[in-house]
């Protein structure tokens, strides 16, 4: 059985933000498998009902869209986003971008991979920096 939240030494049911000194890299465990992910500068742990429920991660590639959609181009085709997807995906953050003054959110679906829940999203700013998120949930 997986550890609490509470053995991990986080809280019982809350949201933890970590953002790092350094960039590092985050190994996910899930069922025997890992999903890894480098040069994070910002995580995040949510627990409910003392179990760790959700990480949403920032990756490296975020803040560019040549680095954000070669980044989910490779794992999009382990994880089973689709090409028609990467393709609205790409249309609704330049059609957020051209938005201007206006924050806003385009998301992939999300697909289960190795027993958990990945979904990616992607924030555009007022200033229309861009973030990728991955967002996995069980």
């Amino acid at each position: 059985a997986p550890a609490s939240a509470t053995d991990l030494g986080l809280p019982a049911s809350e949201t933890t933000a970590i953002d790092t000194l350094v960039p590092l890299s985050v190994d996910v465990r899930t069922n025997g498998d890992d999903i890894s992910f480098s040069g994070v500068s910002r995580f995040e742990l949510v627990t409910t009902g003392d179990e760790l429920t959700r990480v949403s991660i920032v990756p490296a590639a975020s803040g560019s869209w040549t680095a954000i959609s070669t980044d989910l181009r490779g794992r999009g085709a382990e994880w089973g986003w689709s090409d028609a997807d990467l393709a609205a995906l790409a249309e609704g953050v330049g059609v957020a971008a051209r938005d201007d003054g206006v924050a806003s959110t385009v998301s992939l679906p999300s697909v289960e991979s190795a027993g958990i829940d990945i979904a990616a999203e992607v924030n555009v700013s007022t200033e229309r920096a861009l973030q990728l998120v991955y967002v996995l949930s069980r």
